[in-house]
């Protein structure tokens, strides 16, 4: 008998363990297809830099001052080619988490042990809205960051990190395209 639950055991914590591997494989797997779907959508663009992810493709070429980029609509990609002449700018825009505090928002009492916590910052979205001089598609929301994490994870700053680099790239191309 006991062997008999030993084993059981054994096996729920197997399946249990094969199923959520195997949850986590679809998610990397259906990543994966998007993003490929967004690279080929730009593909025969001729760039300098890209960028992509899941949710958006872009490139930019120096060379013949174009910029590309293709974001998802109704389960396809979209691509869209601009000269550099047509992009405004661009800004970072970051989605809080409802009901989070930003960090540092906790108090404590130094006379007390006690310390109030507070939840900390949670960040949901990092997007760079770029714009463009176009009446059919004025700016694009390139999506950086898509899911929930603390304003102190490695993701969020590696999103933030990717979003700053871009947003420099379009500023500077803007600035360089109005001294001309």
């Amino acid at each position: 008998m006991e062997k008999t639950l030993v084993v059981s055991l054994v096996v729920i914590v197997l399946i249990t363990y094969w199923l959520l591997n195997n949850r986590n494989m679809k998610t990397y797997t259906q990543y994966m297809k998007r993003k490929q779907r967004l690279e080929e959508s730009i593909k025969d663009f001729v760039a300098t830099q890209t960028f992509s992810n899941q949710n958006v493709a872009m490139a930019i070429n120096q060379n013949e001052e174009k910029f590309c980029i293709s974001t998802m609509k109704n389960g396809a990609p979209v691509p869209l080619f601009y000269e550099f002449k047509d992009i405004i700018g661009s800004e970072i825009i970051e989605e809080r988490v409802p009901g989070t505090k930003p960090s540092g928002s906790g108090q404590s009492n130094r006379n007390t042990t006690t310390n109030i916590q507070r939840a900390s910052e949670k960040i949901m979205k990092v997007d760079l809205k770029i714009n463009f001089n176009d009446s059919e598609n004025p700016f694009v929301l390139a999506n950086f960051l898509f899911w929930e994490v603390s304003k102190n994870s490695k993701e969020y700053k590696n999103a933030l990190e990717d979003a700053t680099y871009w947003h420099n790239i379009i500023i500077d191309l803007t600035r360089k395209h109005k001294k001309k």
